[in-house]
This record gives C-alpha cells, structure tokens and sequence, in this order.
C-alpha cells in the first residue's frame, strides 16, 4: 500500500471473510445439481410420452426460480473477490479503508451489522464508517465485524486521548 511510512505501526484491523465466500461456492454448487436434477427428472417424465403440461409449466417455473438464485450467488461470489483482502488498516494517526487513506480524527461514527440467516447471526457482516465531512464508508463481508468495529472505537480513543495529552504539554 502507499503512503504507509516505515516508522509508523501497522494493525490489520478487519479482513475480508472467508465464510461468506465458501456459503456461496457451497449455494453455487447445490443450485447447479438441483437444476440438472430437474432437468433429468423433467426428461425421464416427457420420455414417458405423457402430455403434462402443468408440470412443465412448474418445471420451467422452477427453472427460472432456481436460475435466479444462481445468478444472485454469482453476483455475491464476484462482490466478495472484488472485496479487498484487508479492509481496514491502521497505520499512526491515519487508515486505510479498501485502499482509501483517511485521518483517524475524521472519523465521526463506527457502525456495524452482523450477517443475518435464518436466525442465525453470524460473525460476518457490513463495517460503515461516517466521517465528519458526511463521507459514509460501506464494506461488507468483513470477517469479525464486531470485533473490528471495537477496534476502531479503541483507535479512535487512543487518538484522540494522545493528542489532547500532546496539547497540554
């Protein structure tokens, strides 16, 4: 990365998940099968000579569900590569959002929500980071979200505590 000084402490605070990734290869495979599982099902029955037209139209209606499914999963799978691998890194007084150098005394707000499935919460989730100027910086898929989050927050502090402390003296 460039503009990191060799002096300067670097922490790697958040990181791309890895499990959100692997839900989704995961989907992507189950969602191939069961298509082709359909298709062959919907073969051996036409093969059979019988004239089922409602069941082909709930076969091509399921078709197009389950495809849609698919397209969505790619579309994620490619959102999650394009993620950085390092998301937030800190580095003196400044941070780096998804390869953007930002002062950590601009940061007005830390927020984070967790990946939600079936009532299930996972560790994964979106980090937004609004800045004093109205800047709203949006990841999603970083690993330990809540943990980065608390990071932050204990950053920020540092931060501001160092230099109220270099003021005085």
């Amino acid at each position: 990365m460039t503009g990191i000084n060799e002096n300067d402490e670097t922490e790697v605070i958040a990181v791309r998940s890895t499990a959100m990734a692997w839900q989704m290869v995961f989907t992507l495979i189950f969602v191939s099968c069961f298509i082709i599982v359909l298709v062959v099902v919907n073969n051996r029955i036409s093969s059979l000579g019988t004239e089922l037209h409602t069941f082909d139209l709930i076969f091509w209606l399921f078709v197009v569900f389950f495809a849609g499914i698919l397209c969505y999963d790619i579309y994620q799978l490619v959102q999650i590569i394009r993620t950085p691998r390092e998301v937030v890194v800190a580095t003196g007084n400044k941070f780096f959002f998804c390869g953007k150098c930002f002062l950590l005394d601009d940061i007005y707000a830390v927020e984070y929500r967790c990946g939600v499935g079936r009532r299930i919460f996972y560790s994964f989730g979106r980090l937004i980071i609004r800045l004093k100027d109205g800047t709203v910086l949006k990841c999603r898929f970083v690993a330990d979200v809540e943990k980065a989050h608390n990071r932050l927050y204990a950053l920020i502090s540092n931060s501001r505590s160092g230099r109220k402390n270099g003021e005085n003296t």
